[in-house]
């Protein structure tokens, strides 16, 4: 053995370590020099590695010691003048390291399950969790859809992300269906007290008159009594007929160019007659002459309703004070009465339809509460 070589491979090798070992051979394969813990006898230098040593390349070999232990072997070799003048033989145990990828083996075929499995259910845990609002939307719509309960609404947890935002549109949407139902409720009913009431008086009046034989003056009176009322259902059916339209965005407005003060004369005019029926003054403070694009029936039955409501709900001896301006891109239409006005509690409500204040309610007055 060279000397030293030993107390060198240690300190690089570490101290009594067996699993490493080297060999130095001479030019013609004989061993010159070996660790202590080798026996050259069990593993000689093979004919491949000297044949590669010969052309200058390395050699990787593993060898079984006594039939079960691999070792990992490279051959380096030493050339001078390309000429092989030594070899040097560096190797190392495997068993270290076969133990080890067998540890981790047995660890990968126990730990992965249980990781993959524990990855399961916390994805399950998550994803349920993320789906949570989306059960309570199912649910919730599911409610409404079978009539349950309108007022339902939807948790909103987080306004920020997508989930949130959708609750707050499907929230919305269900006050604005809440609302509508609401309104057709009260729009079935209200419409059912208006036509109730005349048919209940169509009803007792003809079981009056036929109750007994009656003079002609009678039946005429009874008949053109029943003309009025029909013409009371006459008018809430078209009228209804007109907002069923309207709300189906089946009314098409045939707007046109057309001088607004003229219609407002014509249509007062017409009002001065029912007017002076009830010995109310229709003045006309101010009409400027104002040219718009609009549709001259819709316009004209819409004044036409304001000053009837007017004339309506005036007290005789009362007036009506009616006037025009040009506003620039508006025109100013104003109509004052000196009715019997309407409460501060009830102006939120003057727009919804069938609505009519207590003071007015009485069918005396007729209207609908659908102008």
């Amino acid at each position: 053995p060279l000397p030293g070589l030993d107390r060198l491979f240690e300190q690089f090798m570490g101290t009594g370590n067996l699993n490493k070992f080297y060999r130095i051979y001479d030019g013609s394969g004989n061993v010159g020099s070996r660790s202590k813990n080798i026996d050259a006898s069990k593993f000689p230098l093979s004919q491949a590695a000297y044949t590669d040593a010969l052309k200058g390349l390395n050699s990787y070999e593993t060898f079984l010691v006594d039939g079960k232990h691999p070792i990992r072997v490279i051959t380096m070799p030493i050339l001078r003048e390309k000429k092989l003048v030594n070899l040097v033989q560096v190797g190392t145990a495997l068993e270290a390291v076969q133990e080890t990828l067998s540890n981790l083996r047995i660890l990968l075929f126990t730990a992965v399950p249980s990781v993959l499995v524990l990855a399961a259910l916390f994805a399950r845990f998550m994803a349920r969790r993320a789906l949570k609002p989306i059960s309570r939307i199912i649910q919730t719509a599911r409610d409404i859809g079978q009539g349950q309960e309108l007022n339902q609404r939807i948790p909103v947890l987080k306004v920020q992300d997508e989930l949130g935002q959708l609750a707050l549109t499907l929230n919305e949407m269900m006050d604005r269906l809440e609302n509508s139902f609401a309104q057709m409720r009260q729009f079935s009913s209200d419409a059912s007290h208006e036509l109730r009431t005349p048919l209940t008086v169509l009803k007792g009046q003809n079981e009056l008159v036929l109750s007994k034989p009656r003079d002609p003056k009678e039946y005429q009176e009874v008949i053109a009594s029943n003309l009025e009322e029909i013409n009371y259902m006459s008018k809430v059916l078209e009228d209804l007929f007109v907002l069923s339209r309207s709300d189906e965005n089946q009314i098409h407005l045939n707007c046109k160019p057309m001088e607004l003060r003229d219609l407002v004369e014509e249509v007062c005019k017409h009002a001065e007659v029912l007017a002076g029926d009830k010995d109310i003054r229709i003045i006309i403070a101010f009409l400027e002459s104002v040219k718009i694009n609009g549709d001259e029936v819709r316009l004209r039955q819409m004044v036409w309703n304001i000053l009837h409501n007017g004339i309506k709900y005036t007290r005789p001896g009362g007036e009506l004070k009616v006037s025009l301006q040009d506003e620039g891109e508006f025109a100013l239409l104003s109509i004052q009465d000196t009715g019997i006005g309407i409460p501060e509690k009830d102006l939120p409500s003057i727009f919804d339809r069938f609505y009519r204040v207590d003071k007015a309610r009485s069918r005396d007055e007729g209207g609908s509460g659908l102008g």
